[in-house]
């Protein structure tokens, strides 16, 4: 039976183009491709995974110099593990954004965005019913503010609806502060205004994250470790 990433690895969602901010003088432009993960690119988007969380991390507003310090990622073969761990999730989808025009420095495929898509069957904040989860997900550093990101989230929100028919997506946001018991919501983070300018809400709900299953790809101070859920619902 075929892994979840290699089934139609070759069925491509979207491709578009963008300049080459790498060599602005040339004005190349590189064109993108939006498709599956192929299993052999498991570690490929670990290490986007990891550079990207970490980078994030670290510009927690609320962090300290000696919290920045702190910050560190796992061990690379439990990121790894992470990633096959979702490559054999039959709910879920793995999305890949590859630069066709250049190939990596081995000549493989040149991935520089991943996106799971995972469909839960319960726990909608409308009716307690399915949804579809985003995450883990990112851009390689270099390549962000191009709107790799935005176009990998818009395949995956079409894929959703098509596929699965849901009308809630749901993601978990880091960089919030610890709740202080009065119900009181933190400022918004820039990773929030990101995902609000894509249609996604605040819901105030905040969970702890450095539970040793959750540490994935990164650890923090656990001071600093709490998520906030954003959902976007279909209309």
């Amino acid at each position: 039976m075929s892994s979840n990433a290699d089934e139609r690895s070759d069925e491509v969602f979207a491709t578009f183009t963008i300049n080459d901010h790498h060599h602005k003088e040339a004005k190349e432009q590189l064109q993108i491709d939006i498709r599956r993960m192929r299993a052999e690119e498991v570690q490929a988007c670990a290490e986007i995974i990891r550079d990207a969380y970490l980078d994030d991390c670290r510009k927690i507003e609320h962090a300290t110099a000696e919290d920045r310090m702190r910050m560190h990622n796992t061990e690379p073969a439990r990121s790894v593990q992470a990633i096959r761990n979702c490559m054999d999730e039959p709910e879920s989808v793995l999305f890949v954004a590859e630069n066709k025009t250049k190939t990596a420095d081995d000549g493989s495929a040149n991935v520089i965005a991943f996106c799971r898509l995972k469909l839960c069957q319960n726990g909608s904040t409308i009716n307690g019913g399915p949804f579809a989860e985003i995450g883990p997900f990112a851009t390689l550093i270099g390549f962000q503010g191009f709107g790799i990101g935005t176009a990998l989230l818009n395949e995956a929100h079409k894929y959703a609806q098509r596929q699965w028919h849901v009308a809630e997506m749901q993601l978990e946001v880091h960089g919030v502060k610890r709740p202080n018991g009065q119900g009181e919501i933190g400022p918004m983070t820039a990773q929030m205004h990101f995902y609000a300018k894509r249609g996604y809400r605040r819901t105030g709900k905040v969970r702890w994250f450095n539970k040793p299953s959750d540490a994935n790809f990164v650890v923090v101070p656990s001071h600093l470790a709490y998520l906030e859920l954003m959902v976007k619902t279909f209309q």
